[in-house]
């Protein structure tokens, strides 16, 4: 999926690298704010454990009130960015709220340390547009796509 609504191609789930304990994590970047509670989380079921985490990202300091998600300064860069992250990593994504405040993304990675390599590039990120909060996911209902 990219942020134009396209479809992506999907890849096969990864092993889990196994359980980590929590902690918490603070951003390299904006304010301090926390980038969330982190604990190692998997699904059981099929032929691996495949840990899911879900992406809240929040306005940050960057972010002009008022102004559309697609004409805020460097829109461009970051579609291309999340168009580019590699398939099968984010499950579903997009703003929730009518764009209001908050976009969520689900995304299956083999640890928190993939998330951050995979995420923490974001243009948005980096400029401030963005804070997250990235929690583990343990899906007891349903199946991811």
């Amino acid at each position: 999926m990219n942020c134009e609504g396209g479809e992506r191609r999907r890849a096969s789930p990864r092993a889990a690298l196994g359980r980590s304990g929590a902690r918490r994590v603070r951003p390299d970047g904006v304010g301090g704010a926390p980038r969330g509670l982190i604990a190692g989380a998997a699904i059981r079921g099929g032929e691996a454990d495949v840990p899911h985490f879900v992406v809240n990202s929040y306005h940050g300091p960057a972010w002009i009130e008022g102004r559309p998600m697609r004409e805020q300064d460097g829109w461009p860069e970051h579609r291309a960015f999340m168009n580019g992250l590699p398939d099968g990593f984010v499950l579903l994504g997009g703003p929730v709220d009518d764009h209001r405040q908050r976009a969520m993304l689900v995304v299956r990675a083999v640890d928190l340390a993939e998330v951050h390599r995979r995420l923490d590039p974001d243009p948005w990120l980096r400029s401030g547009h963005l804070v997250e909060v990235i929690e583990p996911w343990e899906i007891l209902i349903g199946a991811p796509p």
